[in-house]
């Protein structure tokens, strides 16, 4: 009778350790997903706003040079350049331990970023001007 209950302990606790190991990984790949999404992030709003530096200060011969520098190992996927807007898609394959067991290797994880340029000139800009009296 005591060599059954030990048998059964001894599997319940390799279920339990498998259940573990597999959390572990699980959590592990989210981490992975959420550092890689925070760089594509970082990625492409660096790439708008550059971007749309340029042409707020008229060095559109600058914007081939900053397209090809993104940071993060990332890369542009997608870039849409207007006059008072800029759209850019960036994008990071990603390597997860536990995804990668069961299907294909390697997810690609893309962040996208809007910016609106508003030139001053324009009159529909938030600056104001202000008069001093002396």
């Amino acid at each position: 009778m005591r060599d059954k209950e030990s048998g059964n302990i001894s599997l319940l606790t390799v279920i339990i350790t498998l259940v573990a190991v597999l959390l572990f990984l699980a959590i592990f790949d989210m981490l992975k997903i959420f550092i890689c999404r925070e760089e594509t992030k970082k990625a492409s709003e660096a790439i708008c706003l550059a971007i749309a530096q340029d042409k707020l200060f008229f060095q559109e011969d600058d914007i081939p040079e900053t397209i090809t520098s993104l940071k993060n190992n990332c890369r542009l996927n997608d870039i849409s350049i207007g006059y008072d807007e800029v759209y850019a898609v960036a994008e990071k394959q990603v390597e997860l331990l536990l995804l990668d067991i069961f299907s294909r290797k390697g997810f690609y994880i893309r962040s996208g970023t809007k910016v609106k340029i508003i030139y001053p000139w324009e009159g529909n800009s938030d600056c104001q001007s202000y008069s001093f009296h002396y």
